[in-house]
């Protein structure tokens, strides 16, 4: 089996790993618009929020939460929440927080989230909002029905 080098040097100058990760950032942009056009980034998005509401929370938290209430039937898988996580990061919903704030303590490494004003507006918003998402309608209103004590 053959390795392929994705270094190529042009007059001194690493150019495929720069196309590399530019390919890289488009896949990523496509997936977040083809998620976000079928509905699923909505639920993902506002159980993200509604986990948030009460006190910040590691990452490797938010995600067995999240797996726990959308049931066994759907995973919420680390990369789509990584992928969110740094979405609402740099929308502005969340911000990294202190991990000595997070009302259970973690032996692993990971980031810690806690939800901004702008957060809990959007939080608002997609409790209220009942015309996106119809075809997963049914869990966005299981998550909005456990989550409703925060409107």
């Amino acid at each position: 089996m053959e390795h392929y080098n994705r270094e190529i040097w042009i007059s001194g100058h690493l150019v495929i790993d720069t196309v590399f990760k530019a390919y890289y950032s488009f896949v990523k942009m496509v997936l977040i618009k083809l998620i976000t056009s079928i509905g699923v980034f909505h639920m993902y998005e506002l159980l993200v929020l509604a986990l948030l509401m009460k006190f910040p929370l590691h990452a490797y938290l938010i995600s067995k939460i999240a797996n726990d209430t959308i049931g066994p039937w759907e995973k919420f898988s680390r990369g789509t929440l990584s992928t969110l996580l740094n979405k609402l990061e740099k929308d502005g919903l969340i911000k990294e927080a202190d991990s000595k704030s997070v009302p259970f303590p973690s032996k692993r490494s990971s980031r810690t989230f806690d939800i901004t004003s702008n957060g809990k507006a959007r939080f608002y918003e997609l409790m209220m909002e009942t015309e996106k998402g119809l075809g997963n309608y049914p869990k966005i209103f299981h998550i909005k029905a456990i989550y409703f004590e925060f409107l």
